[in-house]
């Protein structure tokens, strides 16, 4: 990391004159030239911007890499191809109703009612990509996994890549997504095409009487309001998140401009956040979708300035690559048709990155996972290994209940259990069953310790959330499903 301070230009800061609050940018298409060696160096030193610092005068509510996903096919026509059968729930808008159908039959209806960046068809509910507990929808869709992990800054921040600080090292056994939902964007939808007006005799009156009376016609939010992200295992501190943004287009339309507007984000300093959950009520115990039931719009957010508030303004077009960091407020507001796919970061330390990129093993591990090489190294012995079922070693879990343990702060001695006591009791459809190539981290990483967050936060906020009943065991942990609102709804 020293060498190669070069790479420091290709990062962008973006200052919000109002708000007081900076991003970074970081454009996929200038890099293509690099190496494999230097975009892994470039990664760490992105999020070594991103996340290393974010507890202890963090400068950067966001980081966003543009045409990061550009060459790769839209995901709803993606899945329609390779998963015809797999069943799907779609809402109905302006609606409370579910309805259940085939992905290649929602994809059909989409395309039928899709016109200028936007569709009528009903939104998309989440949909998990690591397998399904209970009610969920979705599978191990594992082509759908190696196709987004085909991106070296995606592959490394996933749940169970390098940065992340998971015991699990497969897909499969992940807590913390990826799920998939689509949105149709913010719209108005027309009740009828023509409108039943009774003329009068009078003329004059014909003038101004289309003026005076107002169209039928409903208004389709699409919004999600001001929250904070909490992973499956941290109940006073909040974790940092990712996702990607797909804009829905298809081939036979030049309708849609490439890298279009989808996302609108209003992102507040992590500094600020207990003054912005005090001020919005935001709720720590609800999910994600139900944290906050004020909408912050302009003049909001110019009061909250006032009150000395760090905040900035996003735009998030197609094929970009977010980043939020932990303790960040944010809400979305979704412009136009587009599918994203979102996932928790879980992070033990806010040094962890900083000391990891020290490492001289660092380049030869990410050059194996690139390769997919499957090499084992062993950890050194002056940093904290994973969970290994032969490893003498003993890690602390402080989250997870584990055979009935009602106090689960008091479970650290782990090295009497096999790793097979750490896998969720997940359902794979029969032709979805194919096996990942991605390779084990083979590197150790250091975790330092974070004091705990103020706040308090429910199981529920998580991609796979707990139940509520603690004295259950880790195999008894399945999600509440939500329908018409998705826990990362982004």
């Amino acid at each position: 990391m020293e060498n190669c301070s070069y790479l420091q230009k290709y990062l962008k800061i973006k200052y919000h004159p109002n708000g007081g609050a900076t991003t970074l940018h970081l454009d996929q298409a200038e890099i293509k030239h690099l190496s494999v060696p230097e975009l892994n160096e470039l990664a760490l030193l992105f999020y070594s911007q991103i996340f290393s610092n974010n507890l202890h005068d963090s400068s950067h509510v966001m980081g966003v890499i543009h045409n990061s996903v550009a060459e790769q096919p839209e995901y709803l026509a993606f899945l329609s191809q390779r998963y015809p059968t797999l069943r799907v729930r779609v809402a109905v808008l302006n609606s409370r109703e579910i309805r259940t159908m085939t992905i290649s039959d929602y994809y059909t209806e989409v395309e039928a009612s899709y016109s200028f960046g936007t569709f009528k068809c009903g939104n998309l509910n989440q949909l998990s990509l690591v397998g399904v507990v209970d009610e969920e929808s979705g599978g191990y869709l594992v082509d759908l996994i190696d196709l987004i992990s085909s991106n070296i800054f995606i592959r490394r921040s996933l749940p169970w890549g390098d940065i992340s600080s998971s015991p699990f090292d497969q897909p499969r056994d992940s807590n913390d997504g990826p799920i998939l939902w689509t949105r149709t964007g913010e719209q108005y939808i027309e009740l009828s095409d023509t409108r039943h007006v009774k003329h009068p005799q009078d003329k004059v009156q014909q003038f101004y009487l289309k003026r005076k009376s107002e169209p039928r016609e409903v208004f389709i939010p699409d919004r999600t309001f001001c929250h904070l992200d909490f992973s499956h295992n941290s109940f006073r501190d909040s974790t940092a998140a990712a996702g990607i943004l797909k804009a829905v287009t298809f081939t036979n339309s030049n309708e849609a401009p490439p890298n279009a507007e989808v996302k609108h984000v209003v992102c507040f300093h992590p500094q600020d956040v207990k003054a912005v959950c005090d001020i919005l009520r935001i709720d720590i115990y609800e999910p994600p979708a139900t944290q906050c039931i004020q909408w912050v719009d302009i003049a909001k957010l110019n009061s909250l300035r006032r009150h000395g508030i760090k905040y900035s303004r996003i735009t998030l077009y197609d094929n970009d690559a977010y980043f939020i960091p932990k303790n960040v407020v944010h809400q979305f507001t979704t412009v136009s048709a587009c599918t994203s796919i979102a996932w928790h970061i879980p992070l033990d330390g806010v040094d962890s990155i900083n000391k990891w990129t020290k490492d001289d093993k660092l380049t030869k591990n990410s050059l194996s996972i690139i390769s997919h090489s499957k090499t084992s190294e062993t950890p050194s012995s002056n940093q904290k290994s994973l969970f290994h079922p032969e490893s003498p070693e003993k890690k602390t879990i402080k989250t997870f209940h584990i055979d009935g343990a009602e106090n689960p702060s008091c479970v650290d001695d782990l090295s009497g259990l096999n790793e097979s006591d750490f896998k969720k009791n997940r359902h794979y459809p029969t032709n979805t069953s194919l096996e990942l190539s991605t390779p084990p981290c083979k590197h150790s990483k250091v975790f330092e310790h974070i004091p705990p967050c103020n706040f308090a936060t429910d199981s529920s906020n998580s991609v796979k959330r707990f139940n509520n009943n603690n004295s259950k065991s880790l195999s008894d942990f399945s999600p509440n499903t939500i329908d018409s609102n998705p826990n990362l709804n982004c």
